[in-house]
């Protein structure tokens, strides 16, 4: 046989063939083990799918167009799930649908059929459900959403249980119910021995599997599951006598199995009514009753976001380009925010679509005048973007774009700003001037703009609405995202010694935690994702990012710590200043 002998080497897993140098890194040691950055966006806005009045988990633009089915909520959505072609967009939103959208129903006679909350409003209203009677004396059940394609089919229903007599007597049985509302199966043959009084349901035997299985164990009793009820609840079983026929009698749920199979449904709920059934035979039949609910008001929102304190959330969209809204949402963020809430927010907002740049630009001043927070991000710039679900390019108000720019936030780490930052749009419906944008800037207000050199459109500067002071802790966005993560990773270092005994041990533990979780964010070769950095001392000597750590016991319950930390800062703009000066040139032969 002939082998081919090996030609050159192999380096990382290829074939080299060429003589030469070849070199590679290593760079697994820099993997440093960190707390986690995960930041969750809270959306409040009417949809036309989702819980109404209540919470909604979204984490891709698939499951939003599934759950959220059309309107505001859903464009929001959107907007924070895409927002760029150069960053992420939020990986979890927390959608709160504030409209009280009623769900459509169905009256089947003996029975009620509403669409489950998820499905409330004029989408429902296209639900329908047949029921049928099979010659053999069960009932099919047909539940089915046409628009999104599910069809729920029921198996048989009805007659669950064939009970057997093997004595030489005459057997009875019958179904009862006692004063406490447990249902029992009191069966009688001919001697004693035969005779037993079973519970089923409630507190006795679960299942109609379990009491098939308990009467194949006595002596003169036997039992079969008929059709697919062996997981069925016998206590569903209606009172009366059964009739024997050659020894044998059947059990039938009779409308207790339709409600029990329609608990597992995913697009209905079903109550009985105590009526007489009149849908069975008549085929299809349509839901009808389901609307959106009366129009949101401010009350709504205040519903909303109080519902909004007991989610893990760290940043705010609402739906509403109403000021009030907006200013509710903002002061809830600070609330929230504060040290003995211990869920700091930022709420991202902006105002809607004006007639003209002008009304635009004062509209934008103006909520973020009133606002003036440093909880808040206000967009002043609507954009033209293509809706990628219709196809149509559409102007976005800039409430819209506060969106965006919510989602990017929620997926950056805290220390990288979105200032210059490139967001998804094909074009503005404003131009404003440069010194227009600078108005925005000094008001507190995000303005998108053209880049003029390669054309994209960008985030000219991530700031919030704070107008104080210039301090950039509080007035640039990334300065704000920098003091919301120390916090809560110190509060997550610190924590465990909460409860501990108050000694000096205690006290130098405390000590050393924030020293670790400081020493983690120092940012270098090591670490190039840290939030704090090395600097130059007013002496010119090296500063350390982190300096004069205390810990102070008051010898009764508080442990006080305090330090000096330098944090990371923005690069928002660059000076070049070239100094062209004359030189000689002096040629001789």
């Amino acid at each position: 046989m002939e082998g081919r002998a090996m030609v050159g080497i192999y380096f990382e897993g290829r074939q080299i063939i060429l003589p030469g140098t070849y070199a590679t890194t290593k760079v697994e040691a820099f993997n440093i083990q960190r707390p986690p950055l995960f930041k969750r966006l809270a959306v409040i806005a009417p949809a036309r799918g989702g819980v109404p009045r209540g919470f909604t988990r979204i984490t891709s633009g698939s499951e939003a167009a599934r759950k959220l089915r059309g309107g505001v909520g859903l464009a929001l959505v959107d907007l924070a799930l895409d927002p760029s072609r150069e960053m992420p967009g939020a990986g979890e939103i927390l959608f709160y649908r504030v409209n009280a959208a009623v769900p459509a129903s169905l009256d089947m006679g003996d029975l009620r059929l509403e669409a489950k909350p998820e499905h409330a409003g004029i989408y429902s209203n296209g639900f329908r459900a047949k029921r049928e009677l099979h010659p053999d004396g069960y009932y099919l059940l047909w539940v089915e959403d046409p628009a999104s394609g599910v069809l729920e089919e029921s198996p048989p229903l009805g007659p669950a249980l064939e009970l057997s007599y093997y004595g030489t007597g005459t057997p009875s049985a019958q179904i009862t119910t006692d004063t406490e509302g447990q249902k029992h199966l009191v069966l009688q043959g001919a001697a004693p021995y035969e005779n037993h009084d079973i519970l089923i349901g409630g507190s006795g035997i679960k299942t109609v599997q379990e009491l098939a299985d308990f009467l194949n164990g006595t002596s003169v009793w036997g039992a079969r599951v008929l059709h697919k009820h062996h997981l069925y609840d016998p206590g569903g079983f209606p009172d009366g006598a059964l009739t024997f026929s050659s020894g044998k009698a059947i059990l039938d749920l009779g409308l207790s199995a339709q409600l029990q199979w329609l608990k597992a449904s995913t697009l209905v709920t079903a109550t009985p009514t105590g009526g007489t059934d009149t849908a069975t035979g008549m085929g299809w039949l349509y839901f009808s009753g389901g609307n959106e609910g009366p129009p949101v008001t401010l009350g709504d929102y205040e519903a909303a976001l109080a519902a909004l304190e007991a989610e893990d959330v760290q940043a705010v969209v609402v739906g509403s380009p109403d000021p009030a809204v907006q200013a509710m949402a903002v002061a809830h963020c600070e609330y929230m925010s504060h040290p003995k809430q211990r869920k700091e927010r930022i709420f991202f907002g902006g105002p809607g679509l004006e007639a003209n740049a002008q009304a635009q630009k004062d509209a934008a001043i103006a909520l973020a005048r009133e606002l003036q927070s440093e909880r808040a991000v206000v967009v002043g710039t609507p954009v033209r973007r293509r809706n990628l679900r219709t196809g149509q390019v559409e102007d976005l108000p800039p409430l819209f774009v506060a969106a965006m720019l919510a989602g990017m936030w929620a997926a950056a780490r805290p220390e990288l700003p979105l200032t210059n930052k490139t967001v998804y749009a094909q074009g503005l419906t404003y131009r404003y001037t440069q010194a227009d944008l600078e108005d925005f800037l000094k008001e507190g207000v995000v303005p998108i703009a053209q880049d003029p050199e390669n054309g994209s459109y960008i985030i000219v500067q991530g700031i919030t609405t704070w107008r104080k002071d210039t301090n950039p802790m509080r007035r640039k966005l990334q300065g704000v995202s920098i003091r919301d993560y120390l916090t809560r990773k110190l509060r997550l270092y610190t924590k465990k010694f909460v409860g501990a005994v108050g000694d000096s041990t205690t006290v130098e533990s405390i000590l050393n935690a924030v020293e670790t979780a400081l020493a983690e964010e120092v940012r270098g070769g090591r670490n190039p994702e840290g939030v704090l950095t090395t600097g130059t001392g007013p002496d010119g000597e090296p500063e350390p990012a982190y300096k004069n750590i205390t810990a102070v016991f008051d010898g009764i319950e508080l442990v006080a710590v305090e330090f000096e930390a330098h944090p990371v800062g923005e690069v928002a703009y660059i000076t070049l200043t070239a100094f062209l000066t004359p030189t000689r040139i002096v040629r001789s032969a």
